[in-house]
């Protein structure tokens, strides 16, 4: 965790004592979920249900946010800075976000699916990128440090989602909204980054080892 407290310090200047701060408040913040229950699944089916959940998830819920930023932007006049604001926030985390999805979904999860496969005897073992999976690997984790840090200035923005005494109730339901999208983007990102990206790894190394013709290798 530290080393990529510091990448984040590098790549866009910021202090290390805000690295951490931001670090230990998201660390705080990171909601319940059974991880352990994911270590039995296989690369590709947790590649699969990372699709099919968070993914999904979060265009269907940015879609929903972004219809009700408009909203308060049309409808509430003493409050329309605010409102435009905390929507250029949103559209560049939505922005960011969606391209990391397709990332993974285009490029990285079919790989995945042929690593399995040849572990398994179904693929040529002699798949060209096989024992590649550690660059783009770190790529997405640069990407997860570059949404982490946008959901932050979000959080900010909305003090930490919590609406004032005389906000609307569009404005509380908005909150409310981009406080469930926080939550899934951590279980999605410490999903990856715990379980997914570090079985990728094995899996390349077990590649890696089996040779041409192991094939009956465990794909798990």
């Amino acid at each position: 965790m530290i080393k990529i407290i510091f990448r984040v310090e590098n790549s866009h200047s910021i202090p290390l004592e805000t690295c951490i701060a931001l670090f230990l408040n998201a660390y705080d913040q990171m909601p319940a979920y059974p991880f352990h229950h994911f270590s039995a699944f296989r690369a590709d089916e947790l590649a699969a249900y990372i699709t099919d959940n968070h993914h999904r998830y979060t265009r269907q819920s940015a879609e929903v946010i972004h219809e009700r930023l408009l909203q308060l932007m049309s409808r509430e006049d003493h409050a329309r800075d605010e409102y435009r604001h905390l929507w250029n926030l949103f559209d560049l985390l939505f922005h960011e976000i969606d391209n990391h999805m397709r990332k993974e979904e285009t490029i990285l999860f079919p790989f995945v699916r042929k690593m399995v496969q040849v572990l398994l005897g179904t693929f040529p073992h002699d798949f060209p990128e096989a024992t590649m999976i550690k660059k783009p690997i770190e790529l997405l984790l640069k990407e997860h440090r570059r949404i982490s840090l946008l959901l932050q200035e979000i959080r900010l923005a909305t003090n930490y989602y919590k609406p004032a005494d005389d906000a609307s109730d569009n404005y509380r339901f908005c909150l409310a909204e981009m406080f469930d999208l926080d939550q899934d983007i951590q279980k999605h990102f410490y999903l990856e980054e715990t379980v997914l990206y570090p079985k990728l790894l094995s899996l390349e190394e077990s590649i890696a080892l089996s040779g041409p013709g192991a094939g009956t290798t465990s794909a798990s």
